[in-house]
């Protein structure tokens, strides 16, 4: 497995991963906390010191390793055809304007003594 291979939907392997990477003695570390292909995306430097990743060289690594996951994800992440995105859009304007013709009118104009506003359905 490369470094660049999470996508959406695609369950990663980290334990593999870091061992792609040649950092499979953080391997233990990792999965003691939980770190998976969900929460790899958002480790930073110092979540990474946290972590017990003393050496800056393996840090930089991850890094590296975790911003070419997030490039590859967002180049693979589903694209909407555009004709059907409109159909979606055309839809949820129709249904706001059906729901904001439902909605029942009152008069603006100032009250005069007693007088209720008038309501128009």
């Amino acid at each position: 497995m490369s470094a660049a291979t999470l996508n959406r939907g695609a369950i990663m392997d980290v334990v593999v991963w870091l061992r792609s990477l040649g950092l499979g003695k953080y391997e233990a570390v990792f999965r003691d906390n939980d770190i998976d292909e969900t929460v790899l995306p958002s480790l930073t430097h110092e979540y990474l010191k946290e972590l017990g990743v003393a050496s800056f060289g393996h840090c930089v690594k991850l890094l590296d390793a975790i911003a070419a996951l997030r490039n590859d994800a967002s180049r693979k992440a589903p694209s909407i055809d555009a004709h059907q995105s409109r159909g979606q859009v055309d839809e949820l304007v129709s249904d706001s304007w059906s729901s904001v013709a439902a909605v029942p009118r009152v008069s603006l104009t100032p009250r005069a003594a007693g007088v209720r506003p008038s309501v128009q359905r």
